[in-house]
């Protein structure tokens, strides 16, 4: 059987309306750095869970749960200034 002729066929495109005139975001700037300080400040969360972890996420939160944990302990067996 002889390969079929190659059709060409049209692809629907979506009209804009005449009305929409496209303009840059004026919070463009603002929005570029705030994503940018907000990648870093998660990403150096991250970075520090993953550090006490010994390369494991998972070993790192665990890790961070079980020290909060001690933390607020030791925190609330402390001696009180209120109690003297």
């Amino acid at each position: 059987m002889p390969p079929s002729p190659t059709k060409h066929i049209y692809i629907p495109k979506i009209q804009l309306p005449v009305s929409y005139c496209p303009r840059p975001d004026p919070n463009a700037v603002f929005k570029k750095y705030f994503g940018r300080c907000l990648d870093r400040i998660i990403g150096f969360i991250w970075w520090v869970l993953t550090l006490l972890g010994a390369g494991s996420g998972v070993v790192g939160v665990f890790n961070f749960i079980v020290g909060l944990g001690a933390w607020t302990w030791f925190k609330s067996q402390s001696p009180s200034n209120s109690s003297v």
